[in-house]
């Protein structure tokens, strides 16, 4: 048992003697350990779900820019300027064009 404790918990537990008990099993730092052991395995398998969280978010911003921008509507771009990539892409949003 003292084997498996030690293999699994590393430097985090130590062994003791306490008022004549011998094997008294006694943890260092073992609430970072726990901690940092879970985040580190949560970050891992949810790398996922933060990619589509990150996705999400962009996505609301973009729309939330374009609603709030201002266009004219009494007047179009011609043939050329459709043409033209860089007329074409005048009247989109900044983050839309970051994107």
């Amino acid at each position: 048992m003292k084997h498996k404790l030690t293999e699994r918990y590393g430097d985090h537990v130590f062994f003791a003697e306490v008022s004549s008990h011998r094997n008294v099993v006694c943890f260092r730092n073992m609430a970072s350990y726990i901690i940092n052991d879970k985040w580190y395995a949560d970050r891992l398998s949810n790398m996922y779900d933060k990619a589509q969280r990150v996705v999400v978010a962009t996505d609301k911003l973009v729309r939330s820019e374009i609603r709030e921008a201002n266009y004219r509507t009494d007047t179009y771009l011609s043939r050329s300027g459709i043409s033209s990539l860089h007329r074409a892409t005048q009247w989109l949003t900044q983050l839309l064009r970051d994107f």
